[in-house]
């Protein structure tokens, strides 16, 4: 077992949709490409007697552009639509068990449910190993992760083998301890804390420190917030400004860090407003509010009891193509049983993110300028 300090882990974002970073499971090592995912606990990937019944062409596959990203070729014929095609792990990596010498089958059953879609299998128990930037592996022994044998069409279409949750236990992994708290247990690290960076702008890959603070891309001042759930990476966010005017302040609203959203979820009402003042009109087609791509869009600040955030108006326009842009918002209702907010990837990508799990607490600190 090789004991690191810290390790920093290359994240690169694919297409601004989706964070993919690469782990090796098995000794030796079996390499996926992998969701980092702070939103979720379980690490999985597909097993090697993953099915190959026929899929359908799920019904992301009727926008052509998404198409192109998520779909097989085949599927971006519309006549292909909901008729079935590739099958549940085609050009995955599977995980091989006779293949690794440290490889221990538990066999429990495991169904997780996404927003996306679902996964199932059985889980086993095996060594981890966080691959750094230098390519020297970080090794999590006796890691408990999901071998999905089974999988819906919707999850197994994007290009990650797997998802590495980087959360805490919860109801849906009663039966495995989570990577970073059997790390932590195994104390391989000096602070069991990760910071995840994410470039402001161009296609540089960002990064993932495990056991420290990212020192090259992040400012020391971290502003802390105290955990609001013992389940997610949740704390309280008080309200928001809306530059046109529009104030809204809510003590009970909680907001969630999750790196595998691409965009900013927010209040239904709240996201509607902001909609208008950008003159963005919800697509059902596109299953977003599409903006002209130079549109204007009002300055948003986001505020806690100690800290207002600012979101770049730059990170709140995807551009699909040249003349196709969309409002990085969507709404939420939930009725107050989830988290109000959800900051994906342009909150992430306007501060460095920092997870403590010894002291329960999610910190921000400003980015680096080189």
């Amino acid at each position: 077992m090789k004991t690191l300090a810290s390790t920093e882990q290359q994240v690169h974002d694919f297409d601004d949709i989706e964070l993919l970073t690469n782990i090796t499971i098995g000794t030796p090592g079996q390499t996926f490409s992998v969701i980092p995912d702070t939103g979720s606990s379980n690490l999985w990937v597909p097993d090697i007697t993953c099915s190959d019944k026929k899929l359908k062409c799920n019904l992301v596959c009727r926008i052509s552009l998404l198409c192109n990203i998520f779909c097989d070729k085949s599927c971006c014929d519309k006549s292909k639509i909901n008729k079935y095609t590739k099958s549940h792990c085609d050009g995955k990596v599977k995980f091989n068990s006779k293949k690794s010498s440290t490889y221990t089958k538990n066999g429990t059953l495991f169904t997780l449910q996404y927003g996306t879609g679902n996964v199932s299998g059985f889980i086993g128990i095996d060594t981890v190993g966080l691959i750094s930037i230098n390519d020297s592996i970080l090794e999590i022994e006796n890691t408990t992760f999901g071998q999905v044998t089974k999988a819906s069409s919707d999850i197994i279409s994007t290009p990650a083998d797997g998802v590495m949750g980087l959360g805490f236990s919860n109801s849906n992994s009663k039966n495995n301890i989570p990577v970073l708290t059997n790390a932590a247990n195994q104390k391989l690290f000096d602070k069991n804390m990760f910071t995840v960076y994410l470039p402001y702008v161009g296609n540089d890959n960002g990064m993932i420190t495990f056991g420290g603070l990212d020192s090259d891309h992040c400012n020391s001042y971290v502003d802390y917030h105290p955990l609001s759930s013992n389940l997610y990476w949740q704390f309280n966010m008080q309200g928001i400004y809306i530059s046109n005017g529009a104030n809204f302040q809510f003590n009970f609203w909680e907001a969630l860090s999750d790196t595998s959203t691409s965009y900013i979820g927010g209040p239904a009402f709240v996201v509607n407003i902001i909609a208008q003042f950008a003159n963005a009109n919800y697509s059902a087609e596109y299953e977003a509010f599409m903006i002209d791509c130079n549109a204007y869009i009002p300055d948003i600040y986001l505020f806690s009891s100690t800290k207002v955030f600012s979101i770049p108006k730059k990170l709140l326009v995807d551009r699909y193509d040249e003349n196709i842009c969309a409002l990085a918002m969507f709404g939420i209702e939930n009725n107050g049983y989830a988290p109000q907010w959800i900051l994906g990837h342009p909150f992430i990508k306007s501060y460095c993110h920092v997870y403590d799990l010894d002291n329960m607490r999610i910190g921000f600190a400003s980015l680096r300028v080189n």
